[in-house]
């Protein structure tokens, strides 16, 4: 009986045919691995890109927060004489700038000899007693606040959170110190920013002091 068709039983058509099938699939094969690396690839891109512009947005957050702060501290006053501010101003702006930023802890003035004039607490937001006032003469911050910078004091650890001190110059109309203002501020709202922010499925922001002491 003649067949229609041959039947090869070879094991050199088997090693031809072999090849011809494995040469026609390694391109497909390459090609969607190919593909897949692209797909993953970009996804990663995606991931990294959403991850940067997280961390940017958190940044931004911190800063915001700080220049806030800093800004209540520049203040000048309208006169031209070299002299302290009344004491009765001086009870006002504490007062406000305790309302106005409720990151402020303790917000005092001090003289150009370094005494303090006035302060006002959250625990006495009517003034602490002239008798409790300080000599801050020997302080970083009022020594430097006196020669017309201002001062970010290092970070320190309270049972309340993390903290730290802003003492700026107070000019009058002429750009001339005439008194120092100082003050004490919490840091948990840059926690409070950062306490729900998450990087991807697993990952977390976190905010280092100087020494490389999470505190946020």
């Amino acid at each position: 009986m003649t067949l229609p068709f041959k039947v090869f039983n070879s094991r050199l058509f088997h090693r031809i045919f072999l090849m011809m099938i494995v040469i026609g699939i390694i391109p497909i094969v390459v090609a969607g691995m190919m593909a897949l690396y692209s797909v993953t690839y970009s996804h990663r891109l995606n991931v990294s890109s959403l991850e940067d512009g997280a961390l940017d947005q958190k940044s931004k957050e911190i800063q915001n927060f700080i220049s806030d702060i800093a800004g209540i501290f520049k203040l000048e006053v309208s006169y031209e004489q070299v002299s302290e501010i009344e004491k009765n101003s001086q009870h006002f702006l504490l007062t406000q700038m305790l309302n106005e930023a409720p990151a402020l802890e303790d917000v005092s003035f001090f003289n150009l000899a370094g005494k303090e004039t006035a302060r006002h607490t959250l625990a006495e937001p009517n003034g602490v007693a002239e008798e409790f006032l300080r000599d801050g003469s020997l302080l970083p911050g009022v020594k430097k606040a006196v020669s017309g910078n201002t001062y970010f004091g290092p970070l320190y650890y309270t049972e309340r959170g993390p903290r730290l001190t802003l003492t700026s110059p107070v000019r009058n109309k002429n750009g001339v110190v005439v008194s120092v203002i100082s003050g004490e501020i919490s840091l948990n709202k840059i926690q409070e920013l950062l306490q729900n922010s998450k990087l991807g499925v697993a990952g977390y922001v976190y905010a280092v002091d100087t020494n490389g002491q999470v505190f946020a």
